[in-house]
């Protein structure tokens, strides 16, 4: 397992230290731009990159995110802990490695499972967003609200579809349903499993690390939903639990350090 100590140095690194070596941009103001790397049609410098707020964005296909590793992530199609690994690699970061049991190593890959599955729901999540009409009410609630689009990126916001069954439907396809109860992405209430989150906003829930370890959901106003809760949590499972974790953390952390802020963290270690 790598040690807490050597993913915290790959943390630090910024955007501009890494995707500049992945992808063609070109330093535009203070900012950094170029075609998609997502999306091999695009002609136009609608990837852009912001060193100050440490994300960037692809404007061509709504990928966006806070920090390298998210793009990596999105980039290489892999997950967080080889995303960490290409970054470590890249900035030439070595890696430290702690000597583990076989029962330690039998219970990080069970755990590596989960956090796989919720990462996935997390990008599923994106796209269905990504993919929404200006007018759809998820994307009109943010913006009467004023938020940024930079904001939006930042937070790596989501939407769940209008269907019990759109990530009930895939992990049922890979016999995985249970798991999925267990995280909270999927509800059973016998014989019935259907989505947990349906026509929801979602806002990703990281752990300090920048994980998504949870998730909540706002509904829409619709009148069909009036009786269902307003906001929706994950509720705790064995990534999440919502008494060690405060929302938007990880994205504030730089800006903590900066101001000379010392924080207690608890449950920091992480593969």
């Amino acid at each position: 397992m790598i040690t807490k100590a050597s993913i915290d140095r790959v943390l630090d690194i910024t955007v501009e230290e890494i995707i500049p070596k992945l992808t063609t941009v070109k330093k535009a103001g203070v900012n950094f731009k170029g075609t998609s790397p997502f999306n091999d049609e695009d002609k136009t410098p609608s990837f852009v990159v912001s060193p100050a707020k440490n994300v960037w964005k692809c404007f061509s296909t709504g990928n966006g995110g806070y920090g390298p590793v998210s793009f990596v992530m999105r980039f290489k199609n892999i997950t967080w802990i080889e995303a960490i690994k290409l970054v470590a690699k890249e900035a030439n970061v070595v890696l430290e490695e702690e000597v583990q049991t076989p029962e330690q190593i039998e219970e990080v890959k069970k755990f590596s499972s989960y956090k796989d599955m919720v990462q996935w729901a997390h990008n599923t999540f994106q796209n269905n967003y990504a993919a929404l009409k200006e007018k759809h009410w998820a994307k009109k609630n943010l913006t009467d609200r004023k938020f940024s689009d930079e904001t939006m990126t930042q937070f790596e916001v989501g939407y769940a579809k209008d269907t019990f069954h759109n990530l009930h439907k895939h992990v049922h396809e890979k016999a995985q349903v249970e798991d999925a109860v267990l995280l909270g992405l999927v509800s059973h209430k016998p014989p019935r499993y259907f989505d947990y989150f349906v026509d929801r906003l979602i806002f990703p829930i990281h752990n300090v690390q920048g994980r998504v370890i949870g998730f909540g959901g706002r509904k829409s106003e619709s009148p069909k939903v009036k009786d269902y809760p307003k906001y929706l949590n994950t509720p705790d499972t064995p990534l999440y639990s919502k008494e060690k974790v405060l929302y938007g953390l990880y994205q504030a952390k730089a800006a903590i350090l900066k101001k000379g802020c010392a924080y207690l963290v608890e449950g920091y270690t992480d593969v």
